[in-house]
């Protein structure tokens, strides 16, 4: 699975696009793409949008990858948006609070 990872410089924004459901079957890959991004960046952005509009379930794993991405944002002093479309996935960031730390789009 291949994320998609993007810095726009004018926006100030670093967008992570998942491409499919956040489990523990594509979490080891993930994480290794994101944290050398993250490595790499220069602390340029102010945003980071992280795109789950395209998972339908995310297990314990991927929520913890989501914890991960979040506190690399908070450590950046950047802001953390979640954006997702489906009523399970919405339900489980809900259910876990992580809403109460990340803003929550539903789409």
């Amino acid at each position: 699975m291949k994320t998609t990872i993007s810095l726009n410089r004018d926006q100030q924004t670093l967008t992570i696009v998942i491409p499919g459901d956040l489990t523990s079957t594509h979490v080891r890959e993930l994480r290794a793409e994101i944290d050398a991004v993250l490595a790499e960046s220069p602390v340029h952005w102010q945003l980071l949008l992280f795109d789950l509009t395209a998972a339908k379930m995310v297990d314990s794993m991927g929520l913890n990858l989501i914890v991960a991405v979040y506190k690399a944002a908070q450590r950046s002093g950047a802001k953390m948006r979640l954006t997702c479309s489906n009523p399970n996935v919405h339900r489980a960031l809900i259910f876990t609070r992580l809403d109460k730390f990340v803003e929550l789009v539903m789409v």
